[in-house]
């Protein structure tokens, strides 16, 4: 299953471990990427990751209101 949290900065993100970790002690396989979302192209970034197959993803914080705008 390919997942992914987008944000900017991205490096500090701690999500692709947690979930690595869970996925593990689930038996569950995952890829799951960090991805550094410009904030003028969100959208283009998130599009060419869906065109991956991408299975879910998340925002970090302080980078939610700029796709809902």
């Amino acid at each position: 299953m390919k997942l992914a949290v987008f944000g900017n900065p991205i490096e500090h993100s701690l999500s692709p471990r947690i979930h690595t970790l869970f996925a593990q002690q689930t038996g569950v396989e995952i890829e799951y990427d960090k991805i550094l979302a410009p904030v003028d192209g969100f959208a283009e970034t998130a599009q060419n990751f869906i065109n991956q197959g991408v299975k879910a993803s998340m925002l970090l914080c302080h980078s939610k209101l700029t796709p809902l705008t």
